[in-house]
């Protein structure tokens, strides 16, 4: 039998209240109503829970997912950890389907590919030490431009050439 050798490191303590939830998948015997398990999520700092009774048949991660915005998210906000034990598939699904709830879009690129993340890649080239570490005024302008609400500036975007790194 194979032993875990990883070093566990612990969690750091939560500093209030729903900053950090444990979600788990607890099976239950057969209810009357025909639910068998419950997803429940727990708040680190006070032990509070929020339970939903689900079937495990059909429960899928973008299910938890909405579980998660109408039991949680809707009265306690974002939290800044959420602690699970499921497979990388589950954590991608539940993290997909949760971005498309809060109206984020979750977009994937090849690496370097530069026609759709040419701003970052030069950014971060620059940042790294790649080319001569300097930006100019104009490409921090366009950088920070698509951020900014049409009328409102930045103090970068009106900045001489500064260092980068």
């Amino acid at each position: 039998m194979a032993r875990d050798r990883s070093i566990h490191t612990p969690l750091e303590a939560p500093d209030g209240r729903w900053q950090a939830v444990a979600l788990d998948l607890v099976s239950l015997e057969v209810s009357e109503e025909g639910y068998d398990a419950v997803v429940v999520f727990t708040d680190m700092f006070t032990k509070q829970i929020f339970c939903a009774p689900v079937r495990l048949k059909g429960m899928t991660a973008e299910k938890v997912a909405e579980l998660f915005v109408s039991h949680v998210f809707r009265t306690q906000g974002l939290p800044k950890v959420l602690l699970s034990d499921r497979d990388p598939k589950f954590t991608s699904g539940f993290w997909g389907r949760l971005f498309e709830l809060l109206g984020t879009g979750l977009k994937f690129s090849a690496s370097y590919h530069h026609q759709t993340n040419w701003q970052v890649e030069r950014v971060n080239d620059k940042d790294a030490g790649g080319g001569d570490g300097y930006a100019s005024p104009l490409h921090l302008s366009l950088l920070l431009s698509h951020n900014l609400p049409d009328g409102h500036t930045s103090p970068h975007t009106q900045a001489s050439a500064r260092r980068i790194s």
